[in-house]
């Protein structure tokens, strides 16, 4: 079967006018050489079935490499390919159409975020009082980036386009020092000292366009009451740090931003009996990037945590205490997830947008068994007129 059939059997035109009607094809057809994996003998039986015309197959039809203009056409992985014997999915497609393809097929849903093929999985730093860990993700089609083992042009030029357009940083923090004696110039200095180097090592991460940030809240309990509104003003400015090493093209033209400020319920009781100030308000109105094209800014309530089944002996009862999960990012087979140290109820959401700003919110019942919790915090957030719900 020749491409010009297989694109007209899907509605595309002979000038590529509908290209996305093609990816269900492609991607079912990587799926089943991925499948077919047992034996390089079986591939290549299989592989020979997939006539693109009368006179080639996916093993001899030319085609030029594709490559994006950071990726350089000399290095050794790149003539080896081409050393190599090469196959082919789609060889008569042109560059235009394949980005496309590849767009599609990293933006499903149902991909999940992972780490594979990635140089690292994780970079944790323990700097005064504080824990980070910055983790790369992507979310491609592991079917497509798994034949890159048996020599398919098109899913090494597929990483090449995840490397350069689909990677997201997911970055997390625990704040677990106290707050009068957390030094901030201090933690800036060796954070970005850290991520200089990060950045020199790995230039990919600084043009990955998403960022996304969440800031666990585990502060000495006894020192909050010292400087009201301080742990805002803590969080504003580490933000800021860690979100700045970025290209600023790349943050004006698809930047996008999310922080999230996760403040356990153990605070937020310890708020309702002493009225602490975190600074909400100050939070969600300050902005990590201000060239960004997104910035989403969210303030999130811990769930209650419940106690374990009490253990009884002889002489004493153990009352075991809480235990409120500390790990924000976990990484298991490959596949990168946020743990639910960070989930819990919205307080408030605040969104900028190409110079359009609005703020979301879930609805409460005020006779609910969650408002004396929640309401608090969420009238320090500020004026909510106009506020949306979700």
């Amino acid at each position: 079967m020749g491409v010009t059939t297989v694109m007209e059997i899907y509605g595309v035109s002979r000038e590529y006018g509908s290209p996305l009607r093609v990816v269900d094809f492609v991607l079912n057809s990587s799926s089943l050489l991925y499948n077919l994996r047992t034996s390089s003998q079986s591939l290549e039986t299989s592989s020979s079935k997939f006539h693109f015309n009368n006179t080639s197959t996916l093993d001899t039809y030319p085609l030029p490499l594709y490559l994006p203009p950071t990726a350089p056409t000399n290095s050794p992985e790149i003539m080896t390919l081409h050393n190599s014997k090469i196959r082919h999915l789609f060889p008569t497609l042109p560059p235009e159409i394949r980005n496309e393809i590849y767009a599609y097929a990293s933006s499903s849903s149902q991909n999940p975020a992972t780490i594979n093929g990635l140089p690292f999985a994780t970079k944790t730093y323990n700097y005064s009082q504080t824990s980070v860990v910055i983790c790369p993700i992507h979310t491609g089609n592991p079917s497509l980036l798994a034949l890159q083992r048996y020599g398919f042009l098109e899913a090494k030029e597929y990483y090449s386009w995840l490397m350069v357009h689909a990677i997201q940083i997911r970055i997390s923090v625990v704040f677990k020092g106290h707050v009068g004696w957390f030094s901030q110039k201090h933690w800036e200095e060796k954070m970005t000292a850290s991520l200089q180097k990060l950045v020199k090592k790995y230039p990919w991460i600084g043009t990955a366009a998403q960022r996304d940030v969440r800031v666990l809240w585990d502060a000495k309990m006894e020192s909050m009451a010292a400087k009201p509104g301080r742990a805002a003003e803590i969080v504003n400015a580490m933000v800021k740090t860690l979100v700045g090493f970025q290209d600023p093209r790349v943050r004006a033209r698809d930047g996008v931003v999310s922080v999230r400020f996760h403040i356990p319920h153990s605070f937020a009781a310890a708020k309702v009996l002493h009225g602490w100030q975190f600074g909400l308000e100050t939070f969600l109105g300050a902005r990590a990037a201000p060239e960004a094209r997104v910035e989403r800014r969210e303030v999130t309530l811990g769930d209650v945590v419940k106690r374990g089944p009490a253990k009884v002996t002889e002489r004493f009862l153990a009352v075991p205490g809480r235990v409120e999960e500390k790990e924000v990012i976990v990484v298991q087979n490959g596949r990168v997830e946020w743990t639910s140290g960070t989930e819990g109820l919205l307080v408030m959401r605040r969104i900028v947008q190409e110079g359009r700003s609005w703020q979301e919110m879930v609805a409460v019942d005020e006779k609910g068994p969650d408002c004396w919790r929640l309401c608090p915090l969420r009238a320090e957030c500020g004026d909510a007129e106009g506020t949306r719900g979700v």
